[in-house]
């Protein structure tokens, strides 16, 4: 499970970076915060 989650956090991290202009990213943290 933590391999699992190292490589959600990556994939959020690339997010956030893409969308880092808009709130997309912050949806997509608390989405991540929830499923953990």
């Amino acid at each position: 499970m933590a391999i699992v989650k190292a490589t959600v956090v990556r994939v959020n991290a690339q997010l956030s970076r893409r969308m880092n202009s808009t709130h997309t990213s912050t949806t997509t943290n608390t989405g991540m915060c929830r499923l953990e």
